[in-house]
């Protein structure tokens, strides 16, 4: 969560999402015989279509129903996590700029076009900035005590 720079006030949504993630995880524990807990639970195949397609806190965009033509009905958003006690399964909560949290279920990742465009990494920034202002700057590593946090390993 700090390698994301999501502010603090959000971070209940990665602590549901983190959770979610981890009931389809295969988990080493004898009690389950190689089951994810949720099928474990549940009795039925574990659904992660709603996990595995967007990294926490990842800018996306999300379908604006309000916006009349010639606005663009596409917005600018991030990700915090499936919605599941909102609307379809595959219903998400998303970031708005204003700092409000809104479901939604129409999304689709940023293109490459997107990523590489000056005006939409600017679009991007202003956002960041916005989402600072109202929600608080994101933790960093000085927020914590050393042995409280994940250490790094070189990668070969």
């Amino acid at each position: 969560m700090i390698r994301s720079g999501s502010p603090k006030a959000l971070w209940c949504y990665n602590f549901e999402l983190t959770a979610r993630i981890r009931s389809c995880t295969a988990l080493d524990i004898f009690s389950l015989d190689g089951e994810v807990p949720e099928t474990k639970l549940k009795g039925h195949t574990a659904d992660i279509s709603n996990i595995c397609e967007y990294d926490w806190y990842e800018f996306i965009m999300y379908s604006d129903n309000i916006a009349k033509y010639p606005d663009d009905r596409w917005k600018l958003g991030r990700y915090l996590g499936p919605a599941d006690d909102v609307g379809s399964a595959m219903c998400y909560w998303i970031l708005r700029e204003n700092g409000e949290v809104i479901p939604r279920s129409t999304i689709r990742g940023l293109t490459e076009e997107e990523l590489l465009d000056p005006v939409q990494t600017a679009a991007r920034n202003s956002f960041n900035n916005n989402v600072i202002t109202r929600l608080g700057s994101p933790a960093t590593e000085d927020d914590f005590d050393p042995d409280h946090l994940t250490p790094t390993y070189d990668q070969f």
